[in-house]
């Protein structure tokens, strides 16, 4: 995550501070969102519990076929998804995927893919998200709801 003292009270930062492992978009300061989703190009856009919004790009998550692998809607799905359910998670909780359910309905080959993420619930342990997945026209490509445990915090090990 982002360290406090790196972040303005606006939540800006400046280029000096932005190479610490967050993802910045917009000016607005966004939280590490891991290994896979930095491999994977995902940058999230907009980030409460409540809404979220990311894009991934085509380019290198395409199947054989040259359109975009169903598991990387999954995988911006459920990046998206599980940093929204951490954004109102309390500090001594962190999001733990434990369900995805994806219905694909389109494919692209070209540009970026585009999640909106809105809650459907957010309770004390349990989230759930819906995930609308879209080309740069925005024809659906894929629908999908995630489920997050809010799990006690650990130390990395």
């Amino acid at each position: 995550m982002c360290a406090p003292e790196q972040t303005s009270r606006s939540g800006t930062r400046d280029s000096a501070t932005a190479a610490d492992g967050c993802e910045v978009a917009g000016g607005q300061v966004r939280p590490d969102a891991g290994e896979l989703a930095a491999r994977m190009g995902i940058v999230i856009e907009d980030l409460t519990a409540q809404h979220a919004v990311a894009r991934m790009p085509v380019e290198g998550n395409t199947q054989i076929t040259g359109r975009v692998h169903g598991g990387a809607y999954a995988v911006l799905a459920e990046t998206v998804a599980s940093m929204a359910a951490g954004a109102g998670a309390p500090p001594d909780r962190v999001a733990l995927g434990v369900e995805l359910s994806a219905s694909h309905v389109g494919g692209t080959d070209t540009g970026y893919v585009h999640a909106r993420c809105r809650a459907v619930s957010l309770g004390r342990r349990i989230c759930v998200h819906e995930v609308t997945v879209t080309d740069d026209a925005g024809r659906l490509l894929s629908t999908v709801r995630v489920t997050n445990y809010l799990a006690s915090r650990r130390g990395r090990a």
